[in-house]
């Protein structure tokens, strides 16, 4: 009678053979059982048991790996317990190997090697098949214990929708509850990963970033798919060999992105900007060939074309803060709420024009605006003061005195000025002041 092997303290591994053998599960106290297997126990040899069944097939294909977080914790639970546990398969070989191993890299952090390794040294006819080796390599990448949320986990549940595909399995389309939630990526626009990001070429919105995009190696181009070889495109050597893998940049594609549920449930369909509805891409569940002779499945292909890229732009943080009340003389040029835009604070608010201004405020006005903006530094000009020429005596003429006329006169030989009202003077230097003012204000607004 077949007996099953301990693998650590209160866990055991073995067949169908070693469950149905009361005389084991008493003399090595076991007290639960999981069934990794077709079909249940019968009842009546589980009733006096703590049972759990969970179905599994020993193909390549299966998914054990998404049944592997209930049965961790049924395994833990009756260790934490104190209790002995026994997990079997047909054989304990492969399927309830599997669930072992898995439990060992939760528990104690082992690797997919180290853990097999033990197991065979406890049971050496351990052999898990080809598809529950690399589901225990993705349990090992996503840190020993099932993360939905991880790239690796999400490809190999799309590849799971693939094979179903090509079996004929969803002839009719791929139902919207057989495709999990956490397969669709949700766009990162914020520029904090560094990824460059899409947006559409006719509207410009945003599609995705390029954390989205899946990558894929270079194939062997229209020769991987002849059909006339008698050597499998797998096992066809390189034409550069020995150099190592390239990444395609040939092609695009994206995993699903959450703006195309309820948009591709058929087995292939196109892909259209959510916005404007253009034609940007094409999709197929079974996969599709790319120019570079490799097999992408499923194919979410967007079009070169229609899309562009746009670099990423780190988000920078803000270094201006406002001045309060106290500081904003020297340091703040916002003005406070009320005041018009483009008049400095500290400048006189009396609401007359700068014209009727005595020559001390005016005086005080640059003082003040030359002690916050040194560069804008101006003369002071006095608006009521007007220089006056004087002649020199001559021959012909013993004193000239210049008066104010009210009209313009120009001497005849260099065109200027030889008289000008005192009020027309006045008046230019005014505006000449207010404009200078009026352009240190615009300076200092911006």
């Amino acid at each position: 009678m077949e007996t099953s092997d301990r693998i650590i303290e209160g866990l055991y591994l073995g067949g169908v053979m070693a469950a149905l053998s009361e005389k084991d599960l008493q003399d090595k106290k076991i007290t639960h059982i999981l069934s990794v297997d077709e079909k249940p126990l019968p009842d009546i040899l589980t009733q006096k048991l703590t049972y759990k069944h969970v179905f599994a097939l020993d193909l390549y294909d299966f998914d054990l790996l998404s049944v592997l977080p209930e049965c961790v914790l049924f395994i833990d639970q009756a260790i934490e317990g104190h209790c002995a546990i026994l997990v079997h398969c047909q054989a304990g070989m492969s399927r309830s190997a599997t669930v072992v191993a898995a439990y060992l890299m939760y528990k104690q952090g082992l690797s997919k090697a180290k853990a097999l390794e033990h197991v065979s040294s406890c049971r050496p006819l351990v052999r898990p098949n080809d598809g529950f080796q690399e589901q225990l390599q993705l349990l090992e990448n996503m840190g020993g214990q099932v993360n939905r949320g991880h790239s690796e986990f999400r490809a190999y549940q799309l590849n799971k929708l693939a094979v179903k595909s090509k079996c004929g399995q969803f002839a009719g389309g791929v139902p919207e509850h057989e495709i999990p939630s956490e397969v669709f990526v949700q766009p990162d626009y914020s520029g904090k990963s560094g990824d460059a990001y899409y947006k559409c070429r006719k509207c410009r919105v945003f599609l995705f970033h390029e954390g989205a995009s899946t990558q894929h190696y270079v194939g062997q181009g229209e020769s991987a798919f002849d059909w006339r070889s008698k050597i499998p495109a797998n096992k066809r050597q390189r034409s550069g060999e020995g150099d190592a893998e390239v990444i395609c940049t040939k092609s695009l594609f994206v995993d699903p992105l959450v703006w195309m549920k309820g948009k591709i449930s058929s087995i292939a369909g196109k892909l259209h900007c959510p916005k404007c509805n253009a034609k940007i891409g094409s999709y197929i569940w079974y996969g599709e060939k790319c120019p570079c002779g490799a097999w992408v499945a499923p194919a979410f292909h967007i079009d070169y074309g229609k899309v562009d890229k746009i670099p990423s732009q780190p988000v920078m943080p803000r270094t201006h803060t406002p001045a309060t009340r106290a500081g904003r003389a020297s340091a703040s040029v916002t003005p406070p709420p009320g005041r018009p835009r483009g008049v400095v604070e500290g400048f006189p608010s009396s609401g007359r024009p700068i014209s009727q201004l005595s020559e001390a405020t005016t005086a005080a006005v640059a003082a003040r605006l030359t002690s916050t903006h040194p560069e804008a530094a101006v003369a002071t000009v006095s608006p009521l003061t007007v220089p006056v020429a004087s002649v020199a005596p001559s021959s012909a003429v013993t004193m000239a005195t210049v008066t104010p006329m009210t009209s313009m006169e120009m001497d005849s030989s260099d065109g200027s000025s030889r008289g000008i009202p005192r009020s027309g003077v006045t008046a230019a230097v005014n505006r000449d002041l207010e404009s200078g003012i009026s352009s240190m204000n615009m300076d200092v607004d911006s």
